[in-house]
């Protein structure tokens, strides 16, 4: 494990959701009340912004929201059964099928069904092997489903709330979900797979096979969370499967977070703090390289999840979800740490 810098002591502590466990000599608090550290005095004690002052936080949504990040999980989501936290929103940012039979999406939504209770909601967006070439070469159901791919997966995943290009709030939070589109390959997302079978498809579903490949032209100013399943360009050390166009519109249109899988060996976060970006690599694969410092996006990004779960060549998950902590602040935005 290879870790960028140090972790900054504010975001491991600034902000934390606290209940008191005794009544105050002040009365400025009972025992039960809950609240948020939101900075530390120079002597090192906690200040609290506690809810039913309404001071700090958000009137109409005072909790830290947890969100729990799944990634290319192809088939192996039972091994995560037994040790997955509990959160407010699960999202898996696609592939959580190998081949996208509908026994594999079948497989999935039953597990989910398993897991439910855990999260207030769940919600996905599907990667490119929900999509597989040789599929629609010899499956002409997936092709027809490629057509309308979210009521096709909506009809299957009937424990999750499936997002094609759309949006929705959930806790307060606005997730913006960018889904793989069918008729690309996982080498490149921004270009038509030369599959003849995809590019009909393309073609029948209205695009231009001489204009853009991407959907990502549809992202929202001003989303909360952006969830994609591949990462922008040049972010990590490997640019296979990274995307130019979806690079551009994130730093004209800056999501608060942007969660992401696809690239196996490229597993880790960026955070930035105040004085620019800490980072994690979970994962290092021979030949991977190193992570350089996010450049040129906007100061309003604050964390980028890259979370791909499978290993490249064994059947074995080599993570497991990602917490993220989503805590209100007095001016209605929201901060995100991991």
């Amino acid at each position: 494990m290879a870790q960028k810098g140090e972790q900054k002591e504010e975001l491991m502590h600034v902000e934390m959701r606290v209940t008191a466990v005794g009544n105050s000599t002040t009365g400025k608090y009972e025992k039960g009340d809950k609240g948020n550290i939101c900075r530390f005095s120079s002597d090192g004690k906690p200040v609290v912004h506690w809810d039913k002052d309404n001071k700090g936080c958000r009137p109409d949504n005072l909790a830290t929201v947890t969100m729990l990040h799944l990634s290319d999980t192809h088939n192996l989501h039972g091994l995560l059964t037994e040790n997955l936290p509990s959160a407010d929103v699960l999202i898996h940012t696609g592939d959580w099928t190998e081949n996208g039979t509908d026994e594999e999406h079948n497989d999935f939504n039953k597990w989910l069904g398993t897991i439910k209770e855990k999260y207030k909601h769940i919600i996905v967006i599907s990667g490119n092997h929900e999509w597989p070439t040789e599929g629609m070469t010899t499956n002409p159901n997936m092709l027809r489903s490629a057509l309308n791919p979210k009521t096709h997966l909506q009809n299957l995943l009937t424990y999750a709330t499936v997002l094609d290009h759309e949006e929705t709030t959930v806790c307060g939070i606005k997730i913006f979900g960018s889904s793989w589109v069918p008729w690309t390959g996982g080498k490149d997302p921004d270009q038509f797979s030369p599959s003849p079978e995809k590019q009909g498809l393309a073609q029948k579903a209205g695009r231009d096979l001489t204009g853009p490949a991407h959907r990502f032209d549809e992202i929202p100013e001003e989303c909360d969370v952006l969830m994609t399943h591949g990462p922008p360009a040049e972010l990590l050390s490997n640019d296979w499967g990274s995307s130019a166009e979806l690079r551009k519109v994130i730093q004209a249109k800056p999501p608060l977070v942007h969660c992401f899988g696809h690239l196996h060996h490229q597993r880790g976060f960026w955070q930035r703090n105040s004085t620019g970006w800490d980072g994690l690599i979970e994962y290092e694969h021979t030949g991977a390289g190193t992570w350089s410092e996010p450049v040129d996006f906007p100061d309003r990004m604050q964390l980028f999840s890259c979370n791909a779960m499978k290993h490249e060549t064994e059947k074995v998950l080599v993570s497991g979800g990602r917490l993220i902590y989503a805590v209100p602040k007095a001016d209605g935005r929201w901060r995100f740490t991991c």
